[in-house]
């Protein structure tokens, strides 16, 4: 608000009220009135104000803020609804086109992904059938006696017996544990036991490098 101009305003109209008998202070007094009732009404109205708050602000750089724009965003706002994939297993070819059929076959069998069979045999035996654990785990899945036996399999270095009886467990792990890939393959390694325990992936290092090494 510019002071000075109503200040100049009203000293023209106090001077116009001193001779009321004169003409041209007559006019002088009605001009100097109608100066003061002008600029009185331009910050008395909210245009007025309004135009006085946008000269002052002209000088600053940058948008003005009014009531209109002050909680508007400075740009678009952009939110993703895209949800981050789980990983699946990784792609493994099968050279030995008997062994791939005896994966394809359990595979359908029980329900399990055909993948997912591949990449616990490439994690397991390297496709080697006659692979011995130091744990004493055998075949192409390596499957402990004892849970080789409960799964009715008779002769773990027998090829089909043991991708038949390995993926009928894995499948019985993915039931437990509702589907979920990482825990079924945490218990196939580390037992359903230790999976309960801790509930999850047990913090053994080969549990966890054997689990993200068939799922990527």
């Amino acid at each position: 608000m510019d002071f000075n101009m109503i200040r100049h305003a009203m000293q023209m109209q106090s001077m116009s009220l001193l001779d009321g008998n004169s003409k041209p202070e007559l006019q002088s007094q009605s001009r100097g009135d109608s100066v003061f009732q002008a600029l009185l009404q331009s910050f008395l109205t909210p245009s007025g104000q309004a135009q006085a708050f946008q000269s002052e602000n002209s000088r600053q750089t940058g948008p003005i803020l009014t009531s209109l724009n002050a909680f508007e965003p400075a740009g678009p706002i952009h939110i993703s609804s895209s949800v981050p994939e789980e990983p699946g297993p990784v792609e493994v070819n099968v050279e030995d086109d008997q062994l791939n059929q005896y994966i394809k076959e359990a595979a359908e069998e029980n329900g399990v992904d055909e993948l997912l069979v591949r990449a616990v045999v490439k994690a397991e035996s390297n496709f080697d059938p006659n692979a011995v654990s130091p744990a004493g785990a055998q075949g192409l899945m390596q499957l402990m006696p004892e849970t080789a036996k409960g799964l009715g399999v008779g002769n773990s270095f027998d090829p089909k017996e043991n991708v038949m009886g390995g993926v009928k467990y894995l499948k019985q792990m993915m039931d437990r544990y509702d589907g979920d890939q990482k825990l079924a393959l945490a218990a196939y390694n580390a037992g359903p036991g230790n999976v309960d325990k801790y509930g999850g992936v047990p913090p053994f290092e080969e549990t966890r490098n054997y689990v993200g090494k068939i799922l990527g």
